[in-house]
C-alpha cells in the first residue's frame, strides 16, 4: 500500500502580538557543509526565525533585559547558551507549545581554556536533553545554521546573502562600531537576516575540531567543553573576502555554555510536524481548507471545511508544494458531522479533492 510522508505547517498559536511570527520553512536537502568539505551532509526540512531573538521578545518572556545598549529592536546579548535554552522552553510553554529541552538535575564540570590568556575557566552545567520531535522553539544546530545561512545550500556566498559584507551584515568597520536594530540590511535570498554579524549565534552544538561522521541531520559531540555559536558579530573585524573571516558563513567559533557577552545572541528554529497520509485513514482539517473538484488550486470550491473536519482519504494524488508546505494532493470523503467555515452543514460522503499538508 502506498504511504506518503507529509510535512504539515506549523500553527503558531502566538499569545501576544509582541512575538515574530516570521518563521521561514527551509526545505530539505543536501549541501557541503565548510568548503573544504567533500561530502554532503542531508538536513530534514525546519522553521527559522527571519531576524534573531530581540530584546522586546526577550523580557516578555523572561522579565528582564541584561543587554548591552538598550533597545527593543536590538538583538538580545550577553546571553548564555544555558539562557538561551532557559527561553526557548519558557516561550514554548507560554505558547501553549511543548518545551524541547529537559535539564537534568544532575551537573557536568567543564574546564575551557582561553589561548590567548593562557588560563583556564572552570565551571559547571545541568545535563540537557533535546526532544527533537517536540513542537517548540530551539536553538539551531549548527548544521541546520549553516545550512539556513546558505540559503537551504543554494548559495555560495562568502557571507550570508552576499559577497559583500557591507550588504549584509553589521561588523566592525571602524566607523561607530556597535549592535544596531535587526533586519536593517539585506537578507539572504531565503529572507533571513542577519546572519552575519550584528550578534554571534548560539547554537546547539558541543564544539569538536573535526566534524561529525554523521552525514544526516547531525547534531554535534555527544559531550564537550564549549558550544557552537556562528556568523560573527558587530565586534567581528573582516579584512577580505573569504570564508575563515569571522562573519563568514563558514568560520566557526566556541565558548564555554556559560559565558555572556555583548556581542553574543541567538535566534530560535521549530522543527516541522510530519503526518502519514494513507488511504483510508481518518484525518482532521487543521485550518479552514477547501475542498475542490480535482488536484489543483484552480479546480471548483465544493465547499470550505472548517477546521477540524474529519476526512476519510480514498486516493493519493500529485505531490506539490504550496505556502513552503510539501505534500500531496488527496481525494477524501467527508464524514459525519462536518460544517463548513459558516457553520453550514457539509452532507456526509462528499467527496473531492484537498491539499493533504493541511491535514493532521
Amino acid at each position: 500500500m502506498k504511504k506518503i510522508i507529509s510535512l504539515t505547517s506549523f500553527i503558531f498559536t502566538l499569545s501576544s502580538f509582541l512575538f515574530c511570527t516570521d518563521f521561514i520553512f527551509v526545505k530539505s536537502g543536501k549541501f557541503l557543509m565548510q568548503e573544504n568539505s567533500k561530502q554532503e551532509i542531508f538536513i530534514d526540512s525546519f522553521y527559522i526565525c527571519n531576524h534573531e531573538v530581540t530584546q522586546k521578545e526577550w523580557k516578555y518572556v523572561m522579565g528582564n533585559n541584561p543587554s548591552y545598549e538598550l533597545s527593543d529592536l536590538y538583538p538580545v546579548n550577553m546571553i548564555s547558551w544555558i539562557d538561551a535554552i532557559i527561553y526557548c522552553n519558557k516561550r514554548s510553554i507560554l505558547e501553549g507549545l511543548e518545551p524541547c529541552y529537559r535539564i537534568i538535575d544532575s551537573k557536568i564540570e567543564l574546564e575551557y581554556e582561553i589561548p590567548w590568556e593562557d588560563a583556564f575557566v572552570h565551571t559547571d552545567l545541568n545535563e540537557i536533553i533535546c526532544d527533537w520531535k517536540a513542537n517548540g522553539y530551539r536553538l539551531p544546530t549548527e548544521a541546520e545554521w549553516e545550512y539556513a545561512a546558505k540559503s537551504g545550500g543554494k548559495e555560495n556566498f562568502y557571507f550570508s546573502g552576499s559577497n559583500n559584507i557591507d550588504d549584509v551584515s553589521w561588523y566592525y568597520n571602524y566607523i561607530g562600531a556597535t549592535i544596531h536594530a535587526v533586519m536593517t540590511k539585506q537578507p539572504n535570498s531565503l529572507g533571513i537576516y542577519d546572519m552575519s554579524g550584528n550578534v554571534s549565534e548560539w547554537c546547539w552544538d558541543w564544539y569538536k575540531e573535526i566534524l561529525s561522521d554523521n552525514l544526516m541531520n547531525p547534531k554535534g559531540p555527544v559531550a564537550g567543553t564549549a558550544k557552537i555559536h556562528r556568523g560573527g558579530s558587530w565586534t567581528s573585524e573582516v579584512w577580505e573576502k573569504s570564508f575563515d573571516e569571522d562573519c563568514s558563513v563558514s568560520k566557526r567559533a566556541a565558548w564555554i555554555p556559560t559565558m555572556k557577552d555583548n556581542n553574543l545572541g541567538f535566534r530560535v528554529v521549530r522543527s516541522t510536524i510530519k503526518s502519514v497520509l494513507d488511504i483510508n485513514t481518518q484525518l482532521f482539517v487543521s485550518e479552514n481548507l477547501k475542498l475542490r473538484s480535482g488536484e489543483a488550486t484552480s479546480t471548483q470550491v465544493l465547499a470550505v471545511m472548517s477546521a477540524g473536519t474529519k476526512v476519510k482519504i480514498l486516493e493519493l494524488g500529485k505531490a506539490e508544494t504550496i505556502d513552503g508546505i510539501s505534500s500531496n494532493w488527496v481525494k477524501v470523503e467527508v464524514q459525519k458531522g462536518a460544517k463548513d467555515r459558516d457553520g453550514n452543514p457539509i452532507k456526509a460522503g462528499t467527496v473531492g479533492w484537498c491539499y493533504g499538508g493541511y491535514l493532521k
